[in-house]
């Protein structure tokens, strides 16, 4: 599992409620990418859904096994075949 953590209204100090050295400490203890980002000014905001996004990416080529939960075998094939056309 890949966890980024995301500190919002990097452009207003003001409204601050975490430093960015709180941020980066947090995000470190856990493991965490960290990045400040503005919604206002779309700051950063890009590169956090990148950087989530390569992370799978590059996770994805691990081979997953995928265990089916319907069992095949229980269905009532003449209920599936006598459906109708859609």
């Amino acid at each position: 599992m890949y966890k980024i953590l995301v500190g919002n209204k990097c452009d207003k100090e003001s409204d601050r409620k975490v430093s960015t050295q709180q941020g980066k400490e947090f995000a470190a203890q856990y493991g965490m990418k960290f990045l400040e980002t503005s919604a206002k000014d779309a700051t950063n905001v890009s590169e956090a859904f990148i950087a989530i996004t390569r992370e799978i990416m590059k996770n994805s080529s691990k081979k997953m096994v995928i265990k089916p939960k319907i069992d095949i075998k229980k269905t009532n094939s003449k209920n599936i075949n006598n459906r109708g056309c859609c």
